[in-house]
């Protein structure tokens, strides 16, 4: 059975070309998908958007809040969750994690493109604050549990170390690709 991924997208943008094109990338990878968009604006048409859900924020958020606000609203459905900002793309390769996943793996760490020519590579030395991205980790709901994303620029560093260590204290399999399966800001430069 192919891996169920919650595909989380914080839409500050309020333009929906940018959905559009997430939207294109996702299909293209032919995964098994929910995507939730959270946003603040009331009129957003997700129709032509399959498997997708539109969560409203009820107040102006702070940008990491948004995700906090997923994790605080959808339960636990056995999904992998994953984060695809606005401006970015699904990388192409991602689809091949499901071959590439363990049973009993949790966590799953991913070099990531972030220009055309750079990769930030994933590497036990690279999960901390400044040196790993929101993209670069694909996580199962279930050991997320109460832990939420401080609401700080670098607040998603924190979110994954603290996992990380977690999967360590108490032996939790995870995984890290140092092949890229992820892009960063991909839509200001493919």
């Amino acid at each position: 059975m192919r891996n169920l991924y919650h595909i989380v997208t914080r839409f500050t943008r309020n333009d929906t070309k940018w959905l559009d094109n997430c939207y294109k990338s996702i299909i293209s990878n032919d995964i098994n998908y929910k995507w939730y968009i959270i946003g603040i604006e009331d009129d957003v048409d997700i129709s032509k958007y399959k498997n997708t859900t539109y969560l409203k924020f009820p107040s102006k958020p702070n940008w990491k809040n948004l995700c906090n606000y997923y994790l605080d609203v959808v339960p636990d459905e056995g999904q992998w969750f994953f984060i695809l900002d606005d401006d970015n793309l699904l990388h192409p390769n991602f689809n091949q994690l499901d071959d590439r996943i363990y049973n009993d793996t949790k966590l799953v760490i991913m070099s990531q493109l972030y220009e055309p020519d750079k990769i930030r590579v994933a590497c036990e030395q690279n999960i901390m604050v400044q040196k790993i991205d929101m993209a670069q980790f694909c996580i199962k709901r279930e050991i997320i549990n109460d832990l939420r994303f401080w609401e700080i620029y670098r607040g998603d560093g924190y979110f994954i170390m603290e996992l990380y260590i977690r999967c360590r204290e108490y032996g939790i399999q995870s995984q890290i690709f140092p092949e890229v399966f992820s892009y960063y800001n991909a839509q200001h430069w493919i």
